[in-house]
């Protein structure tokens, strides 16, 4: 029968292997914005600056909450771009490119639900096919350039899932966002800031998690080895006992 000591020694080394990836989060956590800025201007797909913050401070800054960083992106042609916090939500008006989210390390972490609010009014009142609200999820942390492109086929994209304008309640978002590096929510067609469109989306109560760990499989080793392995565990065993006696 293995000793107790190889089977320490054993479990031990299945531990290790079976860490998760982003040590970032250490469990599933919900983002309330309870202590959220009134506005928030940082550009959290620019390249981070010490720390993995977002380049700015304060109102300039991104919101941080439980390891992830909350913002907007760069955008050339507002310069002023911002998000609107208020009563616990994080806002997206017509005054930014969208909410971006990020984890503060840049690992890679699964979205799973939050509470979206997308009022139709008099500058957007459409709730047909292409009036949609679209969240792209890629497999980097930061993109400077992703408001050049039109939000859909960008090459570092592994997640996509479009929300129906008018949507109020919790939205369960699709598998494929499971594992990602960020997040970016924004209306179709306006991956530049939306000039003219009051739009008034809210997101609220957002579940992020850690990626699940999966073990490493250990290479298969041939019989012999695996042998001298169990004989060399067993040896380590006695040996200890007979210090001990």
């Amino acid at each position: 029968m293995r000793s107790s000591f190889a089977r320490r020694v054993a479990a031990a080394f299945v531990i290790v292997l079976a860490q998760p990836a982003n040590a970032a989060l250490t469990g599933e956590t919900t983002l309330t914005f309870d202590s959220i800025l009134a506005a928030i201007g940082g550009a959290a797909n620019a390249t981070p600056v010490a720390g993995g913050n977002c380049p700015g401070s304060g109102f300039t800054g991104c919101h941080y909450e439980s390891g992830m960083a909350l913002g907007t992106l760069g955008d050339i042609t507002n310069p002023i771009a911002h998000l609107h916090g208020t009563g616990g939500v994080v806002g997206y008006h017509n005054d930014s490119p969208g909410i971006y989210l990020r984890v503060v390390d840049g690992s890679a972490f699964a979205l799973r639900r939050m509470d979206f609010r997308a009022p139709i009014n008099a500058s957007n009142p459409g709730s047909g096919a292409e009036d949609v609200w679209e969240i792209l999820g890629f497999d980097t942390a930061t993109d400077p350039g992703l408001t050049l492109g039109d939000g859909t086929n960008y090459a570092t994209r592994v997640a996509y899932q479009t929300v129906t304008n008018g949507f109020d309640g919790e939205l369960v978002l699709d598998a494929a966002f499971g594992n990602v590096n960020a997040v970016w929510v924004h209306y179709k067609g306006y991956p530049l800031t939306p000039i003219g469109k009051a739009f008034d989306l809210t997101l609220d109560n957002i579940i992020v998690a850690p990626v699940s760990a999966t073990p490493v499989p250990i290479p298969a080793l041939p019989v012999p080895v695996l042998g001298l392995l169990y004989g060399a565990l067993v040896g380590c065993a006695r040996g200890a006992r007979r210090r001990h006696s």
